[in-house]
């Protein structure tokens, strides 16, 4: 047997393998230094071999629309074109801006900050990748504590998970999403009208076409993540939500940082809320859309890591890991 043939079969049987069992199972593929070093040169090898597709806006579009996001290495393609590709899609308008989506898998992290592949908490479990993550909204995490009139009274600050060996009941406190990027704005309106219609949308999407010609940066990070809530039973998309994201990467430090001031959760239009509903798909928004905020949080949430469940369609939201330092 060719050492590409051994490596080809012996890859097969690792990649579904993790911890110490994918540790033990490697040696004895290759008991000799020679051989694991032959491996590790082939699969490096084969990795930057591997140029991720170009990903459209239609495309992308298509795919949080249809397909099942629980499924691991799907959403880990998704999310290698995503970077790649940062596809741009049109999300609504208000009687003052525009909304759109940039594209990003990795803009929210859990509450703990845990971006490893294993859980934190002693049992060492196998944690989906970063771009899947659960809210939990019946915990109100301690940050932050201002301002006291959008914090609930009666929640914990404790995280507690899901108690079944999967989320699928529909009574769940809480969701688990894949991540869809970063909610931008762009004023258009300057005549402080207060009626939106699809006309005056038209005319400045004619406007913003000319700006962008000269290269102008007129789009603004509004501080929201956009979504994909994931159905309990498919794992396809079961409606589009944006999320303030509470722990921000610093632009000079690059380092997280999470938010204490009481400043947080405001849309430029004067809307806030910390988590809301906007659509049933993302193929539904446009510019040509009026913004609707539906399913309104207005409380801090707590995000936390999914792990799998044991079916390809299961998965199961972690409690927070008291352990994890921040990064």
């Amino acid at each position: 047997m060719s050492n590409i043939k051994r490596y080809e079969q012996a890859h097969q049987v690792l990649s579904s393998l993790h911890g110490d069992e994918l540790q033990t199972r490697f040696l004895e593929l290759f008991p000799d230094k020679e051989g694991r070093r032959g491996y590790i040169a082939w699969d490096v090898a084969r990795l930057d071999a591997m140029e991720p597709p170009e990903l459209s806006a239609p495309a992308f579009i298509n795919v949080i629309d249809t397909k099942g996001l629980i499924q691991e290495s799907r959403a880990l393609e998704l999310a290698i074109a995503m970077i790649e590709s940062r596809p741009l899609v049109p999300v609504g308008s208000d009687n003052k801006f525009l909304y759109r989506l940039l594209a990003d898998p990795y803009s929210l992290v859990s509450q703990d900050k845990n971006t490893g592949f294993f859980s934190k908490d002693g049992k060492n479990q196998r944690l989906i990748d970063r771009h899947t993550l659960g809210v939990n909204t019946t915990v109100q995490p301690r940050l932050p504590a201002v301002p006291l009139s959008r914090r609930k009274q009666n929640l914990s600050e404790e995280s507690t998970g899901s108690s079944a060996e999967s989320d699928d009941h529909n009574q769940a406190p809480g969701w688990i999403f894949y991540q869809l990027g970063e909610l931008q704005a762009t004023q258009y309106n300057w005549k402080n009208n207060r009626t939106w219609s699809q006309s005056s949308v038209r005319e400045a999407l004619d406007v913003l076409k000319e700006r962008e010609d000269t290269e102008m940066d007129v789009w603004t990070n509004t501080g929201f993540n956009l979504v994909a809530r994931l159905d309990n039973n498919t794992g396809r998309c079961a409606g589009i939500y944006a999320i303030f994201n509470m722990c921000p990467e610093n632009p000079q430090t690059y380092y997280r940082e999470q938010i204490t001031h009481d400043k947080w959760g405001f849309l430029p239009s004067g809307e806030h809320f910390a988590v809301a509903r906007i659509s049933r798909s993302l193929g539904e928004l446009g510019y040509l859309r009026e913004m609707k905020w539906d399913e309104k949080i207005e409380h801090p949430v707590e995000l936390v890591r999914v792990r799998p469940a044991g079916n390809p369609l299961g998965a199961i939201r972690q409690t927070v890991d008291k352990s994890t330092t921040a990064l």
